[in-house]
């Protein structure tokens, strides 16, 4: 299984408040998990079905997972794009857990109401000049 998917975007809602944790000790660089419920209605035969999908969002951007801490909370709605990643690992009763992650390369807040334009993501390596680092 190839590690490296083809690039995406997520737009919904955290469905709880990002985890952020050191991922290397000597360096202090963090790492942030995020998950982001999206949802996809479908009509039938008794009017509409809405099916809610879990994903997993990793930043890596020290900037990024700043702007995070400082602005997100349970509950927002963000518009996340970067690349898809497969991963796999071994649960404590030995059953294999695969499934993707979207590597964040750059997130928004989406006002309610308001359609991202596609020029509103700010980059994850913005640079020290601009208003938001992330």
């Amino acid at each position: 299984m190839s590690d490296k998917l083809e690039t995406g975007e997520v737009k919904g809602i955290l469905g709880s408040e990002p985890t952020i944790r050191v991922a290397n000790k000597s360096t202090g660089d963090e790492v942030a998990n995020l998950s982001v419920a999206t949802h996809d209605e479908t009509s039938n035969a008794n009017g509409f079905a809405r099916k809610t999908t879990w994903n997993r969002l990793v930043v890596f951007s020290q900037e990024g997972i700043a702007w995070i801490r400082k602005t997100l909370k349970k509950g927002d709605e963000i518009l996340a794009k970067g690349r898809w990643q497969a991963f796999s690992y071994e649960n404590s009763d030995g059953e294999t857990i695969s499934g993707h992650e979207l590597i964040v390369d750059a997130m928004e807040m989406v006002a309610v109401g308001k359609s991202p334009e596609p020029s509103d993501p700010v980059p994850a390596t913005a640079g020290a000049d601009d208003d938001i680092p992330f």
